[in-house]
């Protein structure tokens, strides 16, 4: 007998990796039935791979099939750990929520937390669910995801290591065409709208800082009315129109900045540096709409000159300019002579 345990170990290890890998793709038809069949052979069904992961992780990190839900009722009924996580402190709650793909998103995160996943569980950097899901997800079902986390008592201010919130995660998302609902679904179930994180930044410096695509408008007008500080500066001193300007270069940047000054931003504050939004401005924006958005700065009154920084010097070190010598001539007939 004692012969014959070394060979059946040796089998046993090759099936525990063979689990792994089943559950780490997406395409298999059986997989509950192959599951059933490795289990036979008397294998680990906690054993994890060089990331910490076991199979009820790579299950819902990497499978979006309809056979999901199966296979994960018949790992746990199997006895796999499911708050187990893997070296990252991800559970199989974190993982689920970065599957983008999963269509079976919602019976997936129920199952888990009817089978006793812990629903705040944070990871090595603090974040929690809803935090991978603000974070990843950009598809239609993450209203009601958001919803259902919220119903099963997910803390829905909890902040990471660095201080962020759901809705700084949020903000971060630029291919999500939910962000205006998503946004308004979490400020009415009680998140801090106002919430800064260790540098200060709060959701709309996020927003402004960036989401480029079309409903960065509609984003900022929503925060904006649901009670955000428009003025508020984070630890360098820098509002929403400093980050607007630092960051954006899309074709909707114009009417971001005109939103913002009409909702009441201080357009001549000024950052740590002394720097205004003008400055910065001109320093980090290339588009073609520049000289349309640095004329639209002027005509509100922010100067050209300033606390020693002159808008002019800062754009001659901007190389990506190429209509440079005609925005060069605007900010001379604006600087103070």
């Amino acid at each position: 007998m004692r012969r014959n345990r070394k060979p059946l170990r040796k089998h046993s290890a090759h099936s525990e990796k063979e689990l792994l890998e089943l559950c780490g793709r997406d395409s298999r038809s059986d997989l509950t039935e192959k599951i059933k069949n490795l289990i036979q052979f008397g294998i680990n069904l906690n054993a994890k791979d060089d990331g910490g992961r076991n199979a009820l992780h790579r299950l819902c990190r990497f499978n979006s099939n309809s056979n999901l839900i199966d296979a994960i009722r018949l790992l746990i009924q199997l006895g796999i750990d499911v708050n187990a996580k893997d070296d990252d402190g991800w559970n199989a709650l974190h993982h689920l929520c970065c599957n983008n793909s999963n269509s079976n998103l919602i019976d997936a995160i129920r199952l888990l937390i009817q089978l006793g996943i812990d629903v705040n569980a944070k990871d090595d950097d603090g974040r929690n669910a809803l935090h991978h899901l603000c974070r990843f997800n950009s598809k239609t079902n993450l209203i009601d995801v958001i919803q259902l986390f919220i119903d099963k008592g997910i803390d829905v201010n909890a902040k990471d290591n660095d201080g962020w919130n759901a809705l700084h995660y949020l903000c971060l998302n630029d291919s999500n065409s939910n962000l205006i609902d998503a946004i308004r679904l979490l400020i009415q179930r009680g998140i801090d709208v106002n919430a800064k994180d260790d540098d200060g930044q709060h959701a709309l410096h996020y927003l402004c800082r960036n989401i480029s695509n079309s409903n960065l408008i509609d984003a900022i007008r929503l925060l904006i009315q649901l009670g955000i500080d428009v003025n508020a500066k984070d630890d360098d001193g820098r509002n929403a129109l400093h980050h607007l300007c630092r960051f954006n270069s899309k074709t909707n940047l114009i009417d971001a900045i005109q939103l913002l000054i009409q909702e009441g931003i201080d357009v001549n504050e000024k950052d740590n540096s002394r720097r205004n939004a003008l400055h910065d401005l001109c320093q980090n924006n290339s588009n073609s709409n520049l000289i349309d958005a640095i004329r639209l700065l002027i005509q509100r009154g922010i100067p050209v000159v300033s606390d020693g920084h002159d808008a002019r010097l800062i754009l001659r070190w901007n190389y990506k300019m190429e209509n440079k010598d005609e925005i060069l001539k605007l900010l001379d007939e604006a600087a103070p002579v």
